[in-house]
């Protein structure tokens, strides 16, 4: 009877694994979204940064805009699901090495 009640104990905790896996899942794709978004808005800042038109004052504001974007990267890194982060290493992987890249617009293509 103990051997019954230590399985179904097993299966009712992994049970509730999978259910908070199944409810997490659609938040973090919306969180992946964003980064996909702000990825591509990056992206876009960058290119129109390197246009040999662009004067000072509006490279400034590329720029400004670019360092937001990190910033709401940086947070949603953060971001927690009941209390558990949104994006951690998985047990037994390794994590990447990042660099952080200094994309400053205001120093204009003469560097």
């Amino acid at each position: 009877m103990k051997k019954l009640a230590s399985v179904l104990m097993a299966l009712s905790i992994g049970l509730g694994s999978i259910t908070f896996a199944n409810d997490k899942a659609p938040t973090q794709d919306g969180a992946l979204e964003k980064v996909g978004r702000i990825y591509e808005r990056m992206a876009t800042l960058a290119h129109k940064a390197l246009d040999v038109i662009v004067d000072d004052q509006s490279r400034s504001d590329l720029n400004d805009e670019y360092q937001m974007l990190e910033e709401q990267l940086s947070g949603l890194l953060s971001e927690k699901f009941n209390g558990i982060s949104l994006f951690t290493k998985a047990t037994g992987c390794t994590e990447p090495e990042v660099t952080k890249i200094d994309a400053n617009f205001d120093a204009g293509l003469n560097e």
